[in-house]
């Protein structure tokens, strides 16, 4: 039996969790500044005052906020990773599944050892984790797969797996609604202003928006990784939900997908995930009371 439940409230397992949240919180945050630094790159470009003012240098503006918006967009893309494997040696450790050699780019060793320095450098942040659960203000990490009565073994395995694509699904559909409508109105905020001018004035105006160009065309890239991904979980999740045998191989290979899925560089806001666990706790409760 893998009691999961028990050994997820072990000092080594919260340690981890603990990383894995300031990892993605981090990634999340300095997402959140490109997006603004994409944002800037187009109001700044674009405006009358500044165009006067730099002249024919006016085009070193929007080709330094596009390398800030590349730079970032790298950090994020290497704090994800830890943030995934993190996740992952997590998640094998419960399970009971093989932690030898590499997860990813990182070896066990190097993921508890980066867990070590994210507590140095936040105690009081890590204290508060480890007591909290995610139902508690502030969200800690204690309790984290919240389980199924009766479940053991492989059946609880399958439950925390399905409960973590439970979550993400949700947050990421509601996040994929803002930003759709976010690119609907940039779009025609585009063609609005930009619909009387010359060609050439058209691609001038539009290299402005270079930066944020190239972050909605990222972003819109790994949506679909993360769905093509998501897919897949839910293939196998049917196939073992109709399945009079729940086979530790398939496990394994539904929590490759979901190991693929986090390493995408689709990040929801924070502010989502905020207004949305409350209710996703309740949601998944009372889920549970019909399985």
């Amino acid at each position: 039996m893998n009691n999961i439940y028990k050994k997820q409230n072990e000092d080594e397992v919260l340690l981890l969790l603990f990383s894995a949240r300031k990892l993605y919180n981090r990634a999340s945050s300095l997402n959140t500044v490109s997006w603004c630094v994409a944002l800037a790159s187009a109001l700044f470009s674009n405006n009358d005052y500044v165009k006067d003012n730099l002249g024919q240098y006016m085009v070193i503006l929007p080709a330094a906020f596009t390398l800030v918006t590349l730079f970032l967009q790298k950090k994020v893309n290497s704090t994800i990773q830890l943030g995934a494997s993190t996740k992952e040696l997590i998640d094998r450790t419960l399970f009971g599944f093989n932690v030898s050699g590499e997860i990813g780019q990182h070896t066990k060793e190097q993921l508890r050892d980066w867990a070590i320095k994210e507590k140095r450098k936040d105690p009081d942040g890590y204290a508060i984790a480890v007591k909290n659960t995610g139902k508690d203000k502030p969200k800690g990490v204690k309790n984290w797969y919240e389980g199924r009565i009766g479940k053991k073994g492989n059946e609880a395995i399958f439950q925390c797996q399905k409960e973590n694509a439970w979550y993400d699904k949700e947050i990421c559909r509601v996040h994929a609604i803002i930003c759709w409508s976010l690119l609907s109105v940039f779009v025609a905020g585009v063609i609005l202003t930009y619909w009387n001018l010359t060609f050439k004035d058209f691609i001038l105006g539009i290299f402005g928006y270079m930066s944020l160009i190239i972050k909605v065309i990222a972003d819109l890239k790994q949506y679909n990784e993360r769905k093509r991904y998501a897919a897949c979980e839910d293939v196998i999740t049917e196939t073992v939900e109709n399945s009079s045998e729940l086979k530790t191989d398939t496990l394994k290979k539904l929590q490759g997908y979901i190991y693929k899925r986090r390493e995408t560089n689709y990040i929801p806001f924070n502010f989502i995930h905020t207004i949305l666990a409350k209710k996703l706790h309740e949601e998944w409760e009372e889920k549970g009371k019909f399985e």
